[in-house]
């Protein structure tokens, strides 16, 4: 077996190994019934890794913490890795508004065919400012979103004076009730 455990590490290992065990030997006396098994199979596991110095997960992910900058070699990977995870991200969206774009005026040409009402609401700017094609459909979605949350508040707020009243001739027949059937107290 080779050792892969630098001492900072076991140490670490065979305390948080210990500190689980223990709540879970705690927990375990208490409710035998109701103990957490894999809280402390895991942590059993780990006070192993820290005696023995040999962890399997580092073995398969070529880390080697035995080392005086073994702790820093793995800020950099971790730190060259995830550079590389946001290049590739920001790239992946790039590439993905290209597409969009490209799929974007395609429709809003379609739009601007089909529909010429959109420029007609938005004369109100000026002449020599214009949204592009984008913006403009984001504009009639807020448009169309603002419209519909208003015709929802109308009806919500119907909704609620039917309530009221439903509430209001229910306290009536309560009233009415009291006087019929008094209470002697």
């Amino acid at each position: 077996m080779h050792k892969n455990v630098g001492t900072t590490d076991a140490i670490i290992r065979i305390t948080g190994g210990l500190v689980g065990l223990a709540y879970g030997i705690g927990k375990m006396s208490r409710r035998p019934y109701n103990a957490p098994w894999l809280l402390m199979a895991l942590s059993a596991m780990k006070v192993a890794e820290g005696v023995t110095r040999h962890c399997p997960m580092y073995r398969a992910m070529g880390i080697n913490t035995r080392s005086e900058k073994g702790m820093q070699n793995i800020w950099d990977q971790a730190k060259g890795k995830g550079v590389q995870m946001v290049m590739k991200q920001v790239t992946n969206k790039m590439n993905s508004r290209k597409n969009e774009e490209t799929q974007t005026n395609s429709s809003t040409q379609q739009m601007q065919q089909s529909t010429p009402s959109v420029k007609q609401e938005g004369s109100y700017r000026s002449k020599s400012h214009r949204l592009s094609a984008e913006d403009e459909l984001l504009e009639k979605a807020a448009r169309d979103f603002v419209t519909l949350r208003s015709e929802d508040n109308e009806l919500q707020s119907r909704e609620m004076e039917s309530a009221a009243s439903r509430e209001k001739s229910q306290s009536e027949q309560y009233s009415s009730d009291e006087h019929r059937y008094p209470t002697y107290s």
